[in-house]
């Protein structure tokens, strides 16, 4: 529950007046924050608490000591939540009525496992943020180009794929969800159909294309491993297997089954590379034969590289 004081109340609409005014383009198709959703903030005081801004919602954020660290002694705080540097939060309740999220930071960790050390959290938490500041730069570009305008289109064309996003999301809960850039790069083959649902024509599609595959042809691209569980326990055994390992990796990932035995696991190289799929398939293969009735794990190839 978020905990209001006398001061909040005082800048309470003066701040939202703020809020309205930096966010003239709603990043998302929603502009309301979901609970347990990690989303990028900035904080520009510390008080009683930590106050500050979303970046991607038109949202003013809280924080508590708290729920800041699991420290019981802290030196100094600016260490922990430095002021007006942009890091990434959990929220943890949302106030609809006064646009005001209350984040946490103390227990990022659990998000991406031991396997990270607890001073690279933030930076690898990031990572999957930069992907939001290059498909504003693809946009712009398009824009520019077409002479069309950026409000426009970023309502009508990238508001519906992050509808798309936020469905896939929800249709699989059991995989780490996908931010919208991985989303349009892993599914950009679709881009002629969400042209059409959205309205826009030739010139527009052609430009797009052509920037998008300029400016990924060299860095970004679809890694895809094709893994055979072979199992006479069942499609429970074989979840459970995949809970075990994949839980804890650090980097966005699609497992979806493919044809009897196969299983279709997908990365994208702006976070994970060809060693990465090895590993999962190694993990799979030792975890698999510690198992009761053992698990055999055959692949018909590994971390395989595609352009979208």
């Amino acid at each position: 529950m978020i905990i209001y004081n006398e001061k909040i109340e005082i800048i309470l609409f003066i701040a939202n007046i703020i809020l309205i005014l930096m966010s003239i383009i709603q990043y998302y198709s929603t502009i309301n924050p979901t609970v347990g959703e990690y989303v990028l903030a900035e904080f520009t005081a510390n008080t009683e608490y930590f106050d500050g801004i979303l970046h991607e919602y038109p949202y003013r954020c809280m924080m508590t000591y708290q729920d800041a660290t699991k420290k019981k002694k802290v030196v100094t705080w600016n260490k922990i939540v430095p002021l007006n540097t942009k890091m990434v939060v959990r929220v943890d309740d949302v106030d609809v009525k006064n646009n005001i999220a209350q984040v946490s930071i103390a227990y990022l960790d659990e998000k991406l496992g031991k396997s990270v050390p607890a001073d690279q959290v933030q930076s690898k938490l990031l990572e999957s943020f930069s992907g939001n500041i290059i498909l504003q730069g693809l946009i712009k570009s398009v824009c520019v180009i077409t002479t069309l305008e950026l409000p426009d289109v970023w309502t009508r064309f990238v508001h519906h794929i992050d509808v798309l996003r936020r469905q896939y999301n929800q249709d699989n809960e059991e995989n780490e969800e996908i931010d919208l850039w991985n989303y349009f790069c892993t599914n950009f083959d679709q881009v002629d159909t969400w042209l059409g649902e959205t309205g826009f024509d030739a010139t527009f599609g052609d430009t797009l294309k052509r920037l998008y595959q300029e400016r990924t042809r060299e860095s970004v691209f679809k890694l895809t491993s094709k893994i055979g569980v072979i199992s006479v326990n069942g499609i429970t055994h074989t979840k459970t297997l995949f809970d075990t390992v994949l839980s804890g990796i650090p980097y966005k990932f699609t497992m979806r089954y493919d044809t009897a035995p196969y299983y279709i696991f997908e990365t994208l190289s702006t976070d994970s590379n060809v060693e990465d799929h090895k590993k999962v398939i190694q993990d799979l293969s030792a975890e698999g034969m510690k198992m009761t009735n053992k698990v055999y794990i055959k692949t018909m190839f590994e971390g395989k590289k595609s352009m979208n």
